[in-house]
């Protein structure tokens, strides 16, 4: 409990996540089940996915594309994919109490899923399977409720890459844009209402494994990209970055290399 400093043992699993009314934590340690256990306490049932359908990577990993399990009002998004690639796959929808399937589309994984207070729909971003010839990539911001699609294009040239989220509230999404070169990357932040995409000038982003993260800070205006050593702190306003130094207990330097992978969720303390 962030109030009290107390811990308690949730159960096994290697990612965990909350519903998106914050009744249940869901953990799941293979891809094709999971586990949903009440927030406010009870008895946690076992959650069989349909044949051939999957959690996004199954295990956890730091990237909501490789593996994070994401909720959203109308069910718990699933994949046709078993591997935690970013390969072409069916992306759907999975109501666990009625047990339906709807499809959002084909895609090379999912991004990020947003879901405002009270909301009866979430916002879904996802990178469409196919990319055709330079610049016409694209970022599909799916609304959950009616599977309406709003399509923000990549800058010339450029594609969008796998990692990214939402703004705390749900007004910005943050994912990376390639140029020439398809190893580096910046931030490119795409309004969900317009479509419009703001790309940051610096810094460039080399991809690869947790460097192209991005995680919101709670003022919905600063968020940190990049991981380790190559971190940095931006201003969602002006797109002004500065470099993060992490430091140890023993007041060294962390850098990039050291092999650390977590998962978390927060549970609202009104649930």
């Amino acid at each position: 409990m962030l109030r009290t400093g107390q811990i308690g043992m949730a159960g096994a699993g290697q990612t965990v996540f909350v519903s998106a009314d914050g009744r249940y934590l869901l953990m799941s340690q293979d891809p094709a089940s999971l586990t949903e256990t009440p927030v406010a306490g009870g008895i946690a049932r076992v959650l069989n996915l349909p044949r051939g359908w999957y959690l996004p990577g199954g295990t956890g990993t730091a990237d909501a594309i490789e593996g994070e399990g994401l909720a959203t009002t109308n069910g718990i998004v699933v994949q046709s994919a078993q591997d935690p690639g970013i390969g072409p796959r069916l992306i759907a929808l999975w109501n666990p109490q009625s047990g339906k399937v709807r499809i959002v589309g084909r895609g090379r994984g999912v991004i990020d899923a947003h879901t405002a207070p009270g909301a009866s729909y979430s916002l879904l971003a996802w990178p469409p399977a196919a990319c055709p010839p330079p610049g016409s990539c694209r970022m599909k911001i799916t609304d959950t409720a009616s599977l309406s699609t709003r399509t923000a294009r990549a800058p010339a040239r450029g594609l969008f890459t796998a990692g990214g989220a939402f703004s705390p509230a749900g007004t910005q999404l943050a994912v990376f844009a390639t140029g020439e070169s398809k190893r580096t990357a910046r931030l490119a932040l795409i309004d969900p209402a317009t479509g419009s995409v703001r790309v940051a000038s610096r810094p460039v982003i080399t991809l690869g494994q947790d460097f192209d993260l991005a995680r919101w800070l709670p003022d919905g205006r600063h968020l940190i990209i990049g991981a380790g050593a190559g971190g940095y702190l931006v201003d969602s306003a002006t797109l002004a970055a500065r470099p993060l130094v992490f430091a140890g207990r023993d007041g060294r330097r962390t850098g990039s290399g050291q092999d650390i992978n977590f998962t978390a969720a927060i549970v609202s303390p009104r649930a």
